[in-house]
């Protein structure tokens, strides 16, 4: 007769399903139930990810599909219920009562996956949801052969009425995904990002079954009934999904592990059956493709070989690995690896490495992390004895808060529990008041670091390093402006070459002289666009983490920053918050040596410091000091400690700039959005978003009015307006309207650039015609920008002038003729032209790479390819110049002027008309991002061809701004007034890429 097990159920948050996990997190209220599971820091990211991921899913957002496809001991095991589950694995009260026996095979066979361990793998979920990707979970059972779980999952696939289904992939799962693609006969699996996979096996499931493995012996502590090795013994030895993970052969041939016989006899040893099996299930793995991609862990303490001694197995560790899998055991040539210092089981919560995975799922690339790592592979002997350490009982009951987060984050990152039991984590710091003297915040024995406020600016503050935060496609303001006018530009001359693109996460270290800064060093942390900036707090997290890695590998112990993101809608309090979680996140990660002593936290504007120092006082009675004891001191920074020639510091006056971030999707309804975000500027600059639907037919309708004889000057205004309303919500046209003395940046993807942003009207203000517009595309990959110093200080400007190299454009050689009777007499501009069959591919490469020019002038036609947009290009007598060809060369025109001229305008005929108008808006923009890509700083294009009176008058207004030493934001403007004073509709015909304040020639 079977006696029923009676079982208490007290609330756990990890025998939850995900979906209400989900919907609690989304909820945004405090649950204390989650809290207590996730603990405080990751519940608030899980919290604010959850909330990002509604926000994507309510636009409409719903991406490729994506499996989250767990790891070994990742999916929850136990025996399905109508109403309540019966999970043991891994249910603490059920393996106190010693229940884990239940799951050994063959017996066990009637447990089934339920769910995945959601402190391990939620966050990956829910970062790839507010990404925009239709995410879910796979679980699977563990214990069985990865073959028969790789069928179980193609089944699935198959299933799935998606077109094609992308696979994350940690650990074994990585293996079971292998399995499937071995069945993907339809290519129906679109990606596989394996992440920590044992592609040829690991030593854990040799120390798992010898009851060593820091993880069978985490839960043996809680078993109040079996050892570590009789559970190894009656339980993990019967897994095939474990034994299948052994070393293998063709990588490790020093013990034949395949032979019970060559185990130890004085422990567990695996099922001779099992071991014969395991070659059969590697034979049917699927062999990598150009679906694969792998990120591995690196510079953990790692099993990487072993050998008998005496009778005994004993083990090498090194740093070549991710604490679980060697590095060569991971390595699965040719797939493309990227490798990131983290353990193996934290990899699916790394944000760099959910950010990788975005990119890989994307673009089959990223910048994220390195693909090369190069560290010491000097191992230290460890024997199995020093591993049976013995294990100290817990009574789950009994165990504080504090306790439970510890044993559950050491049991899934295979890490040795500690003896020590960490202080209660509900029991709050004592702190004093923050004051002119040394106040100490947070518990005593904790990680010491010094907080000091300063107020001044940044440029005064002594510190080894500077820290700012910069967005992308932003030109630097405020902390940035000061410390680029100390270095002589030296930041305004880096962004607008493009090396330090702003990217989430990027870390960009420029040297720095002590005779012009304190500091010996100015990092610039990339915060992403300014819109996401907002909407998604952990990027502050995630960019002061990553400020802490890279100092502690650069030995740097202390610097100065300014709170990040406070333009973008944050608080003072809150970017505070943000920032120190995500610093003394990182210290806790990167520093275990406690190098970083230090951190500086500069404001100028007396209200704003008020804040900033009421701000640390909030937080000191917070869980954000359990683990910190911070000493706060208050300094005043000198007002100017350095001096240098005023003429050599300041920089030229100008507008200030207003940014319009402009993004362009379609929902599952087949509608089209389009997303639009405002950073205004000034000392109150904030960030307004907003969305508007679309009306295809009726932008159609607007756009084709361009080809009319009724578009013309006094028109201008009316077809701007409606322009305006029909892209723009009216928030955002509110919000333009308060910066209309700013030189507004448009931002823009490839679909909404395809808008005449210049034509643009709000109440009367045409942004293009008053202070300036000037775009710039957000567009990954874009090449580091080229030009020549040397060509800025020479007095003559320069113009390669390439004419009708096709020989079919009589226009083009009218604007040839114009241009030469217009500067052929100027002494500062010096034209060298290029006519017809001369123009061949070798001689304008040539050209180019002489470095004699400062402009290209191209009067001709131009390629654009839809599918290959670095594959665009101009039109020569022999073929096409792309952004590819250029790409290659060193030195670049600082700009390029496409002026494709007709001879006339265009036919009448409406359906010519549309296709004319979109094919030249196409191909301007697909050649702007061409020359873009290729390392171009500024293209100049147009959206209709320029009369014959108004393109003198641009170009003499262009280049006699340029060659003053006027920015090109200057230059263009006044193109524009030029051609506004002779009431000619062409002022809004012309198309700037690039910086306003960049100078092609120095005054």
């Amino acid at each position: 007769m079977t006696r029923k097990h009676k079982r208490s159920r007290p609330t756990r948050a990890q025998l939850i399903p995900h979906t209400e996990v989900e919907a609690r997190l989304r909820s945004g209220e405090d649950d204390p139930e989650l809290r207590e599971y996730f603990g405080d820091a990751r519940f608030g990211e899980l919290q604010a990810l959850a909330q990002q991921a509604a926000r994507t899913k309510r636009r409409g957002a719903q991406g490729p599909r994506v499996y989250v496809v767990p790891g070994i001991m990742g999916s929850t095991l136990g025996r399905k219920r109508k109403i309540l589950n019966d999970t043991l694995w891994v249910d603490p009260i059920e393996i106190c009562a010693g229940r884990l026996t239940l799951l050994a095979l063959p017996d066990g066979g009637r447990n089934t996956a339920l769910g995945v361990l959601l402190i391990s793998y939620l966050k990956i979920k829910l970062t790839l949801e507010a990404a925009g990707f239709d995410a879910t979970f796979h679980p699977f059972d563990w214990r069985q052969s990865t073959d028969t779980l790789g069928a179980e999952l193609m089944r699935r696939v198959e299933a799935d009425d998606a077109q094609s289904v992308s696979l994350v992939a940690h650990s074994m799962g990585g293996l079971v995904s292998r399995a499937a693609i071995a069945l993907d006969t339809r290519r129906k699996i679109n990606r596989l990002v394996m992440l920590g996979t044992p592609n040829f096996g690991s030593f854990a499931p040799v120390q798992a079954m010898r009851g060593t493995y820091p993880s069978v012996r985490a839960i043996a502590a809680l078993d109040l009934k079996h050892s570590p090795e009789v559970l190894s013994r009656l339980v993990f030895s019967t897994f095939a999904g474990l034994t299948e993970m052994l070393p293998a052969p063709g990588k490790f041939s020093a013990i034949n592990l395949y032979a019970s016989k060559t185990w130890p006899d004085d422990g567990p040893k695996p099922s001779e059956a099992l071991l014969k099996a395991v070659a059969g299930a590697r034979a049917k793995l699927a062999q990598p493709d150009d679906r694969f991609f792998l990120i591995a862990g690196v510079n953990q303490d790692t099993t990487v070989s072993m050998a008998v001694n005496a009778g005994k197995f004993e083990y090498a560790v090194s740093k070549a690995g991710d604490g679980t899998v060697p590095l060569d055991f991971c390595l699965l040539p040719p797939t493309r690896t990227y490798y990131v210092e983290e353990s193996h089981g934290s990899l699916p919560n790394n944000s760099t490495v959910g950010h990788a995975v975005i990119d890989l799922l994307r673009t089959g690339t990223t910048a994220q992390l390195p693909m090369q790592w190069s560290g010491k592979r000097g191992a230290r002997r460890v024997t199995e004895k020093t591993l049976r350490t013995p294990i100290k009982r817990k009574a789950w009951g009994k165990m504080t808060l504090a306790e439970r987060r510890e044993f559950w984050e050491g049991m899934l990152q295979s890490k040795p529990q500690s003896s020590k039991a960490s202080l209660d984590s509900t029991v709050a710091p004592t702190a004093g008041p923050v004051a002119r003297n040394n106040v100490i915040m947070g518990r005593s024995q904790r990680r010491p670091i010094e907080i000091r406020l300063a107020k001044g600016s940044i440029t005064e503050a002594n510190a080894r390093a500077l820290v700012l935060g910069i967005f992308k496609n932003v030109e630097p303001a405020g902390a940035a402006i000061a410390i680029d006018e100390r270095l002589n530009g030296a930041v305004s001359e880096f962004t607008r070459r493009r090396m330090f693109k702003g990217d989430v996460g990027e870390v960009f270290v420029m040297p720095a002289s002590r005779r012009l800064l304190r500091a010996e060093s100015v990092l610039f942390a990339g915060l992403g666009n300014f819109d996401s900036f907002k909407e998604n707090p952990g990027v502050h997290e995630f960019c002061a983490e990553n400020v802490v890695r890279t100092f502690v590998r650069t030995q740097v112990e202390d610097f100065a920053t300014v709170l990040w993101g406070t333009s973008s809608g944050a608080t003072i309090a809150q970017a505070l918050e943000l920032q120190l979680r995500g610093y003394f996140k990182g210290m806790a990660d990167a520093d275990p040596d406690r190098l970083l002593r230090r951190i500086t936290f500069c404001m100028l504007d007396d209200d704003k410091y008020e804040q900033m120092r009421a701000g640390l006082l909030a937080l000191a009675g917070t869980e954000l000091f359990d683990d910190i004891e911070a000493t706060v001191t208050e300094i005043k920074l000198d007002d100017v400690a350095i001096t240098e020639p005023a003429a050599r510091l300041k920089r030229v006056a100008g507008p200030s700039l207003a940014y319009l971030l402009i993004s362009q999707r379609a929902d599952d309804k087949r509608q089209t959005w389009l997303e639009a975000s405002v950073l205004t500027s000034g000392g109150k600059a904030t960030t307004i978003q907003a969305e508007k639907r679309l009306s295809p037919r009726a932008l159609r309708t607007q756009l084709g009015e361009i080809e009319l004889e009724s578009f013309n000057f006094r028109s201008m205004r009316r077809y701007g307006e409606e322009l305006a309303a029909l892209l723009l919500d009216r928030r955002i046209r509110e919000a333009l309207a308060t910066v209309t003395d700013s030189h507004l940046v448009v931002v823009h993807d490839l679909p909404s650039s395809k808008y005449p942003w210049e034509t643009i009207c709000i109440d009367g203000w045409f942004p293009a015609a008053n202070a300036g517009l000037s775009r710039k595309y957000s567009a990954g990959n874009l090449s580091v920008a080229k030009w020549s110093e040397q060509r800025r200080i020479d007095q003559t400007l320069d113009i390669l002038l390439i004419v009708n190299p096709t020989g079919d454009l009589e226009g083009a050689d009218l604007e040839g003729e114009r241009l030469a009777k217009l500067f052929g007499r100027r002494s500062n501009i010096k034209l060298h032209p290029i006519h017809g069959v001369e123009a061949t591919r070798k001689r304008v490469k040539a050209e180019f790479e002489s470095g004699k020019y400062d402009v290209l002038h191209y009067a001709g036609h131009a390629r654009f390819e839809e599918r290959n947009p670095a594959g665009s290009g101009i039109s020569l007598a022999d073929g096409r110049l792309t952004g590819l060809d250029l790409a290659s060369l060193s030195n670049l025109p600082a700009l390029v002027f496409f002026n494709a001229c007709e001879s006339a305008r265009l036919p009448s005929e409406p359906h010519v008309r549309r296709k004319h108008i979109k094919e030249r808006i196409d191909s301007n923009v697909g050649l702007a991002e061409a020359f873009l890509r290729g390392g171009v700083a500024n293209y100049l294009g147009t959206y209709w061809p320029v009369g014959d009176d108004s393109a003198p008058l641009a170009a003499a207004a262009l280049y006699g701004a340029i060659v003053k030493g006027q920015s090109m934001g200057v230059a263009v403007r006044a193109a524009r007034s030029a051609l506004r004073d002779e009431k000619s509709i062409d002022w809004a015909d012309y198309i700037h890429y690039g910086s306003y304040d960049f100078t092609i020639k120095t005054a």
